[in-house]
């Protein structure tokens, strides 16, 4: 069942990627692919790579798209903040087994059940919440086959693009 899940999943995105590669035409593909290998790229995180030589970023995905840093328009931050609560403990009936004996002892066998059934809840819950702050990093380009780009980020990938940017 699981190993049927995954080649589902795998098959999803083999389609997917196929589906995106269509979009771009052939000789742009072959072009993309051309500079790639003339860069002497360096990873600064999440998929991203610069050349700093040929001043070029290159994004993740598929198909990898070179974008010359001069097409980026715009970087942004956007942050979402979410609240996770977190329950521990549980809810236990106290005396349930005393009541039930003592209604059986009393009442017969309708006695035992209805004292165990009103046995006390004792709630030993407790709520945790906390509040989860999700970066993203969105990049708009001028290139038509990746006009915008939105991914998580973190600090480390931030500062190195603001580096990137500002000494442009």
């Amino acid at each position: 069942m699981l190993l049927a899940l995954i080649l589902i999943i795998i098959t999803i995105v083999l389609v997917y990627q196929a589906v995106q590669l269509s979009k771009i035409p052939k000789p742009i593909r072959e072009q993309y692919k051309a500079i790639i290998k003339s860069c002497n790229l360096r990873k600064i995180g999440a998929g991203i790579s610069v050349d700093d030589d040929k001043q070029i970023l290159v994004l993740p995905g598929t198909p990898k798209i070179p974008i010359p840093l001069s097409d980026i328009v715009n970087i942004e931050t956007d942050e979402k903040t979410r609240q996770i609560t977190t329950t521990t403990g549980s809810v236990k009936k106290k005396g349930a087994l005393t009541r039930g004996v003592v209604g059986m002892t009393l009442f017969g066998p309708v006695g035992g059940v209805v004292g165990a059934v009103s046995a006390k809840k004792v709630d030993n819950r407790k709520y945790t919440t906390e509040t989860v702050t999700d970066k993203f990093i969105v990049i708009h380009t001028k290139n038509p086959y990746r006009p915008l780009l939105r991914m998580i980020y973190n600090d480390k990938l931030w500062y190195q693009l603001e580096n990137l940017f500002s000494t442009k």
